[in-house]
This record gives structure tokens, sequence and C-alpha cells, in this order.
């Protein structure tokens, strides 16, 4: 899968290689719930994720978001970096040894 993508100022920027400390957060999120909150605390928490998962807090932070990426791209943006983090888990995970197979 393509990593997702965030243009800053005419500057197209890819996520860093994704952290334990970044599926943490995302984990963290979905046992929120994030969908009983109110619209601000929903979107900024969606902004949050986005700065960590990008992990260049120099290019892409709360400035450069609100400044770059119209409101309606937030939530989109968010669950792109959800599917393309559990993408290169399990990208790594299919390449484990399987000992049944082995064995056949």
């Amino acid at each position: 899968m393509d990593k997702p993508t965030i243009v800053i100022n005419g500057v197209r920027v890819e996520p860093a290689n994704p952290k334990m400390k970044v599926w943490r957060e995302f984990q963290r999120s979905i046992e929120n719930d994030l969908y009983n909150k109110r619209l601000d605390e929903f979107l900024q928490e969606h902004i949050r994720l986005i700065i960590i998962a990008f992990g260049k807090p120099d290019v892409v932070n709360e400035d450069s978001i609100d400044e770059n990426l119209e409101i309606s791209e937030v939530v989109p943006l968010f669950r792109k970096l959800f599917i393309w983090l559990q993408a290169v888990i399990f990208e790594r995970t299919v390449k484990f040894p399987n000992e049944e197979r082995e064995k056949e």
C-alpha cells in the first residue's frame, strides 16, 4: 500500500516509518470512542494523531495542518494513515515462517 501524503506549503510530505508509539496512539483513540465526542474534540484528536503519524512535527504540526488541509480532509487522512499502519504491520507479519505450512 502506498504511504498517505499531505501537501504542506506545496511540498508533498510522507509519514516517517511508524514506530510502536504511533500504533499505540491510534489504538488508544479507538478505545476512547472518538465518535461520542464533541465535533471540535473529535477533529482535534484526529489532527493530533495525524501529527504523530507523520513523525515530522517541524513540518506537519497543528499550524501547518490548519493552513494547508481542508477540514473535509482531516478524517479521510486519518483513516488512510490508520489503514496504512495496519498494512505495514501485516505486510511484515506475512513474511514470518509458518511452521505448519513447512511441515506439509
